[in-house]
């Protein structure tokens, strides 16, 4: 139980990382907007929501589209994978 804890830890974190480097690359890409925002009136709590409302919408498509690949790979696997013991016994 201890390698699957520890491997599954490491994932959480290597997934943390990947979205902190997202959500980053994506606000400092839209700095001028931001900034333009701000100037208009825009106040903090706005401008964080609105990054965070992103954020979360890209992270939900990746979950959602992560989720769809692992169904899909898991039938093929299992078709595959049931087919090789098949031939076995």
């Amino acid at each position: 139980m201890l390698p699957v804890g520890s491997f599954a830890s490491v994932a959480t974190l290597l997934a943390l990382t990947g979205i902190y480097g997202v959500v980053s690359y994506s606000v400092s890409r839209r700095v001028p907007e931001l900034g333009l925002r701000i100037a208009l009136g825009a106040r903090g709590g706005e401008i964080a929501r609105f990054v965070l409302r992103q954020a979360l919408g890209l992270t939900f498509a990746g979950i959602a589209a992560g989720v769809a690949g692992a169904l899909l790979c898991g039938r093929a696997l299992t078709s595959v994978l049931s087919g090789k013991y098949a031939q076995l016994t």
